[in-house]
């Protein structure tokens, strides 16, 4: 068996602490140097392996370090790498990057720097900060459909117990914020969601891909969306576009137009295409009183529903027309009329206010 001498074993963490330095110079360089080339090489260290023994538990956390330096771009650039970054400890680098940068810290690797670099240690300012965690949160949001981020934050859970064998309380505070994180976003409302739902606004497609959003992003109907059925029929009379069932149990009948659909003629009266979307949801709950027993095999526990009506976007309604339908919904008890870039406001305001809950925990 091989040993080595004490003047040997001081030999090799001399040219350790130098090899390190060397790379930590790397790094600081391109940090500092303001061009497009310099964020490319570093995607590049990010995007192949290093087949080092020792370079694999570095190099991906110092280019981390690196492109947060460069501030929110650098935080877009590590997104862009995340979904094909090579293997596990790749993975983790940047994930545990992302999530430690929202806190306001670096991430730690396993051969820490003897001596902090200014540069790559340099405070992180809040609007890279809240970059991070809206890339972290798209990232838990991914998990929910993806096996692949899937496996990846079970991974990074085991890796952050890993640590606890050391740091306890780091290890601690860093699972509690991956929890609150995961907890709080099963609402499901991230930014990529709110700009995806802009972009189908903003834009005239069918009224199908309105209605396969709604189906894939219930919580922008209702944030206690529990179940959501799609095109459910009841008896050979009626299909409505979905039946909601939300966490306190209660039903809500919704009719899905498109946010081209106008709500009003220029004469101020309700469109055709609003009173027939709205007879269906009345025609709808007034079936499901009168037929409760059928209707309760099919949806346990209903009654009575509640309607919701998806139409139009309210930035086309004059002062006239915006005062007609508050008090239009003011008289409905039991449908509410919301246009699409209504739906978006809430939706914006939710994702706000979850994600101050969280900053307060």
């Amino acid at each position: 068996m091989y040993y080595l001498t004490e003047c040997g074993t001081k030999k090799v963490l001399d040219e350790m602490s130098t090899y390190m330095q060397s790379l930590v110079n790397t790094f600081e360089k391109l940090a500092l140097e303001d061009s497009a080339a310099s964020i490319l090489k570093l995607q590049q260290y990010l995007e192949i392996r290093d087949a080092g023994t020792y370079e694999k538990h570095i190099i991906p956390y110092l280019a981390c370090r690196a492109l947060i330096y460069k501030g929110v771009i650098g935080i877009d650039k590590i997104a862009e790498v995340l979904p094909t970054a090579p293997g596990h400890i790749y993975s983790m680098a940047i994930l545990s990057s992302l999530l430690q940068a929202s806190e306001g810290e670096h991430a730690k690797f396993m051969y820490e720097l003897t001596e902090e670099s200014a540069v790559l240690s340099k405070p992180i300012i809040e609007d890279v900060r809240t970059a991070a965690k809206s890339v972290f949160w798209a990232f838990l949001d991914d998990c929910r459909a993806d096996s692949d981020s899937f496996y990846r934050l079970i991974n990074l859970l085991h890796h952050v117990q890993f640590y606890s064998m050391y740091e306890l309380e780091s290890s601690s505070s860093f699972k509690k914020v991956v929890f609150n994180i995961f907890s709080n976003s099963t609402l499901r409302v991230s930014d990529r969601k709110i700009n995806q739902l802009g972009e189908l606004i903003s834009s005239e497609f069918r009224e199908e891909e309105y209605q396969k959003f709604f189906t894939e992003n219930p919580a922008f109907l209702n944030p206690l969306a529990s179940k959501l059925i799609s095109k459910h029929k009841l008896g050979n009379e009626f299909i409505t576009d979905y039946v909601l069932e939300t966490l306190t149990g209660d039903y809500i009948a919704v009719e899905i137009e498109k946010p081209t659909d106008c709500i009003f003629t220029k004469s101020n009266n309700f469109t055709h295409t609003f009173t027939h979307a709205f007879g269906q949801v009345i025609d709808f709950i007034e079936w499901i009183e009168q037929n409760i027993s059928y209707a309760q095999k099919k949806l346990p526990g209903i009654s009575s529903p509640s309607g919701m009506l998806v139409i139009g976007v309210r930035t086309t309604l004059n002062k006239e027309q915006e005062d007609k339908l508050r008090r239009f919904n003011k008289n409905s008890n039991s449908i509410e009329v919301v246009t699409f870039d209504d739906l978006l406001a809430k939706a914006r305001t939710l994702q706000a206010n979850i994600i101050h809950r969280t900053e307060l925990l």
